[in-house]
């Protein structure tokens, strides 16, 4: 299916909306994803060209159902901003459950009244964003990403230690949000799968990075201090 892009609009960054501290204008999130999946492969001109070139298609079919899926699985936060508003507002549309994806990216805009439609009564249309917490930290975790580790300070450690790291950062691991020690084993190998699906993670790795996300047993480790200071008190 020949995705329906607005040459137009594409070819106009300058007059995009500007994103925040905590929103990606869904067109810039395009191009980075870009990026981040083909490297140097990926030229930024995709969707102005790919009506004439192949290659480009591809990759910006490949780019806009990245999106897509990880945005349907709630994986980072959607947002919109009404045509005569300033602010940007958090959404539970559907917006995504369309046969045609591409729609969504023509203008990077929709109908709130009439979010599966390519036309509303009222004309009112919004722009589309994304969170940009989420869509940073799996960003971070392609294997072309110029989204570099390195700006959280991790650049000269193992790789292993970084994807711990990001995925932290991910699912904003805190103690009130944590997950048993196999749905989080589940989690980590089925993330590694998505990010990094050429490269093998054995068991043992996987564990290992586990161990790195885990919160300790501070009921256990208080008891165990307090046998230990028992001990020596005797």
């Amino acid at each position: 299916m020949t995705p329906l892009l607005d040459r137009a609009f594409w070819s106009a960054p300058a007059t995009w909306p500007k994103g925040n501290s905590e929103w990606t204008f869904l067109a810039d999130a395009l191009l980075v994803v870009g990026r981040g999946l083909f490297g140097d492969e990926w030229s930024g001109s995709e969707p102005q060209v790919f009506r004439t070139d192949e290659q480009s298609a591809y990759r910006l079919k490949s780019a806009m159902e990245w999106i897509a899926d990880r945005a349907r699985d709630n994986e980072f936060s959607v947002a919109a901003q009404l045509e005569d508003r300033l602010e940007v507002r958090l959404i539970t549309l559907p917006i995504w459950n369309i046969p045609d994806i591409s729609k969504r990216f023509r203008r990077c805009r929709f109908y709130p009244s009439a979010p599966m439609s390519d036309y509303s009564k009222d004309s009112q249309w919004a722009h589309i964003y994304l969170g940009k917490a989420g869509l940073d930290a799996r960003i971070v975790g392609m294997p072309h990403s110029k989204l570099a580790v390195s700006q959280l300070e991790l650049g000269g450690y193992s790789p292993y230690l970084q994807y711990a790291v990001m995925l932290a950062r991910r699912w904003e691991m805190v103690p009130s949000n944590h997950m048993g020690r196999e749905e989080m084993l589940a989690a980590i190998k089925d993330a590694w799968r998505r990010d990094r699906p050429n490269e093998e993670l054995s068991d043992l790795t996987a564990k290992a990075i586990r161990q790195l996300l885990r919160f300790p047993n501070l009921d256990a480790i208080k008891r165990g201090s307090r046998r230990k200071n028992s001990e020596k008190i005797g």
